[in-house]
């Protein structure tokens, strides 16, 4: 699996927590429907522009914007899932385009 820049990631309090450093490991080991409902909405940045990893993975692959469902039940349903690799590609690109390395 290629690189991803989720230690130098940040948010607006600074340095990502290890539960959420941890929950996006998660999804990139285990890309599922409760994982994606727990990552979507992270905020991160890395010293410039905030976006949430959904932003982020739609700036991608816009495939992936589509907004969720709700069954009857009340579960939220995902129409697609982004791969593990279009998530590392969309934080490595919120890190280092914000670094101006890109």
């Amino acid at each position: 699996m290629k690189a991803v820049a989720i230690e130098f990631t940040t948010n607006m309090f600074g340095t990502l927590p290890d539960y959420i450093k941890s929950s996006l490991y998660n999804y990139l080991e285990f890309p599922t429907q409760d994982h994606w409902s727990e990552i979507h909405s992270t905020v991160i940045s890395n010293t410039g522009k905030m976006q949430t990893v959904w932003q982020a993975v739609v700036a991608v692959d816009i495939r992936y914007g589509a907004s969720p469902i709700t069954d009857c039940n009340d579960n939220v349903l995902w129409p697609n899932l982004p791969t593990p690799e279009v998530l590392i590609k969309a934080i490595n690109n919120v890190v280092f385009s914000n670094l101006n390395l890109n």
